[in-house]
């Protein structure tokens, strides 16, 4: 169920083009707290998007929050959120 949700997450999410993207579950590190118990998803979030650039840190976590819409109500507790830089490399 919650592979299916992240799939869900990363599909959302590329409406951000993002040049990096990475949707981690941590909702085994959150085991007991009152969002696992109702089974809904911890997730963190590693994103780069040219449509994330220059925004402040807050309109940035409400863009992202609003292109997950109704899943932030339905499917998911808690939202870890890092903005990595779009000229960032990986390694």
């Amino acid at each position: 169920m919650h592979q299916e949700r992240i799939q869900e997450v990363i599909s959302r999410l590329q409406s951000l083009e993002p040049s990096y993207l990475d949707v981690i579950d941590e909702s085994h590190l959150h085991v007991g707290h009152p969002g696992a118990q109702t089974g809904m998803s911890h997730i963190k979030i590693k994103i780069a998007s040219k449509q994330l650039e220059g925004l402040s840190k807050l309109m940035q976590h409400k863009k992202i929050y609003h292109t997950l819409g109704s899943l932030m109500k339905t499917d998911l507790h808690a939202v870890a959120i890092e903005i990595i830089p779009v000229n960032f490399e990986q390694t």
